[in-house]
């Protein structure tokens, strides 16, 4: 499906129309209501900017009107906080191995807190991933609304994205959020640089303090696109940014590449929900895996009951 909003003619019009309002259709059938709200408002996105002078059938008449209060009634069930199974971070840690994940979920106490050289790395980390978002300005950053309660992350997003339409239907200026939260088939995710303009596409930009993409780093783009791609209507380009000369920026278009990787990753998110259903602690042995491509902050419990 040709989802960019930028061409503008008659037929390509009334196609967009037609695919956004059938896709709206499917995710409020899957309850998938931020998604379909969504698609629903680049309905009327596409209605309202383009060469809309022709007669419009009594079809499309209605799919638009229709648009519209299938946002408001998406509006209703979306939720203002959200329960997940399985986090980017989260993630992660079970494609590093399984039991770190069992671990994290059931026994969080057990971890060994960091380092100082770890707390010092999460600090520059921070800091680079500052200086990014500092060219962007008048971003709506989520989490200084929603600070810790990452469960309300989704709801304040949605909100924020999802303008009046009645009012503001085609809202005209580019928009960037800051930690934009967004939770598809229980996994949550959140975003360091999500960027709209104002013809409903967007930009992805996640923020690493190293020069090169590890596999890590693939394991985390690919699942921040499996939910981002179930929920927005077009993505136009998916970027990580990478540690450049002279703490510059070194920005790299992945999209291809995650889209590639999409269906290794889509079985290890059913595969990881299955087994924290299952209640049972994987039997692991220690190995190599304990220690790359980070140190587990279980190493010591594992140790203690090995």
């Amino acid at each position: 499906m040709k989802n960019i909003i930028r061409d503008r003619g008659h037929g390509a019009s009334l196609r967009l129309i037609e695919d956004f309002y059938h896709e709206g259709h499917r995710k409020m059938e899957e309850k998938n209501y931020v998604g379909a709200a969504l698609h629903f408002r680049a309905v009327n996105i596409v209605y309202e900017t383009a060469d809309c002078s022709f007669p419009l059938s009594e079809d499309t008449k209605v799919k638009i009107d229709h648009a519209i209060q299938n946002i408001i009634e998406c509006q209703k069930k979306i939720e203002g906080s959200i329960d997940f199974t399985l986090s980017k971070t989260s993630f992660t840690y079970a494609m590093q191995c399984s039991k770190r994940l069992f671990l994290h979920v059931n026994h969080p106490k057990e971890k060994t807190p960091p380092d100082e050289k770890t707390i010092e790395l999460f600090k520059l980390g921070r800091t680079y991933e500052k200086l990014f978002k500092d060219q962007f300005e008048n971003a709506i950053d989520v989490s200084k609304h929603c600070g810790r309660n990452i469960k309300q992350y989704p709801a304040f997003t949605f909100e924020s994205l999802n303008e009046p339409i009645e009012t503001h239907p085609y809202i005209a200026s580019n928009q960037v959020f800051f930690e934009a939260g967004f939770c598809y088939n229980d996994v949550l995710v959140m975003v360091d640089v999500l960027q709209r303009d104002s013809d409903e596409n967007y930009e992805v930009f996640e923020v690493k303090l190293y020069p090169e993409i590890k596999e890590v780093t693939w394991w985390d783009l690919t699942v921040q696109y499996y939910v981002l791609s179930n929920i927005l209507p077009h993505i136009e380009t998916f970027n990580v940014v990478l540690l450049g000369e002279n703490q510059s920026f070194n920005i790299i278009n992945v999209l291809d590449e995650v889209k590639k990787r999409l269906p290794f990753i889509e079985e290890k998110i059913s595969e990881f929900k299955n087994m924290l259903s299952a209640s049972e602690m994987p039997a692991i042995p220690m190995g190599e895996h304990c220690y790359s491509p980070y140190t587990c902050d279980f190493v010591e419990y594992c140790k203690r009951t090995f």
